[in-house]
């Protein structure tokens, strides 16, 4: 009974990620255009969830380890976002009201941070009442946004 529980369990999983990762791949596809200026536009994702992206000069579907650390740390970001945006609507209103961060700036370019800044503050804010981000990067703040500061050890507001 115990070995047919768990066999059915993973049977209901399989069926489970089957149907999440359209959503989680088309959510992807979106958050990393807007990041990368749409340098990248498709991605997709296996059964494991590994990460593949559509590069328009190879003309194909790339493994994510293939790019630079700072672009797969992007990715990886974007799956991320994506997971969060695609499992919201099935919590029915239960979820929490904010997105928190932990530096989510560190391996990309200036140009890059100003498109995932924009990104939290005009596409994800229509979500989350608050997105809470901890950096240790300069990045544009947008307007409106409280930043707290640690400076030797205390807390500094600037509004």
């Amino acid at each position: 009974a115990v070995q047919l529980a768990i066999e059915e369990l993973k049977r209901v999983s399989a069926n489970i990620r089957k149907q999440f990762i359209p959503s989680v791949e088309s959510n992807m596809s979106t958050i990393i255009s807007y990041i990368t200026n749409g340098k990248y536009k498709a991605i997709r994702l296996t059964d494991e969830y590994k990460i593949q992206v559509f590069d328009s000069k190879a003309g194909r579907f790339l493994e994510r380890d293939i790019f630079s650390g700072g672009t797969q740390d992007q990715f990886l970001l974007a799956m991320r976002l994506a997971f969060i945006i695609s499992l919201m609507p099935q919590t029915k209103g239960f979820y929490p009201k904010f997105l928190f961060l932990d530096e989510p700036f560190s391996s990309s370019d200036v140009q890059r941070r100003q498109n995932i800044v924009n990104l939290l503050s005009r596409l994800l804010s229509k979500t989350f009442e608050q997105v809470i981000i901890i950096t240790h990067v300069d990045i544009p703040i947008p307007k409106g946004s409280n930043q707290i500061y640690l400076r030797a050890g205390k807390l500094q507001t600037a509004f």
